[in-house]
């Protein structure tokens, strides 16, 4: 549906609004059906460098992260630790 409006920029969220939990797959699975010229961003559930690294493998090219780095005791840290070494590429 989104796909209609031909934006250039799509979210995924990961997260499900009824249980609140969160799961990569809904971006895996959603990714493989959005054109590769469109901006990616998997939205939710990032808290490692890992879990940026599978959704990058799936087209995505940028990341919403929120929960992991309010929570966080120290956030420059957090983001040093997510930001170094991802798979995340133009």
């Amino acid at each position: 549906m989104v796909l209609r409006v031909d934006p250039e920029i799509i979210g995924i969220n990961n997260r499900d609004l009824r249980t609140f939990t969160t799961d990569l797959k809904i971006t895996e699975h959603l990714a493989k059906l959005i054109p590769s010229e469109k901006i990616i961003v998997s939205e939710s559930g990032i808290s490692t460098r890992k879990h940026i690294n599978t959704v990058s493998k799936c087209g995505v090219t940028a990341v919403l992260v929120g929960e992991a780095l309010v929570t966080s005791e120290d956030i420059a840290s957090s983001v040093k630790l997510l930001t170094e070494q991802n798979d995340l590429h133009r």
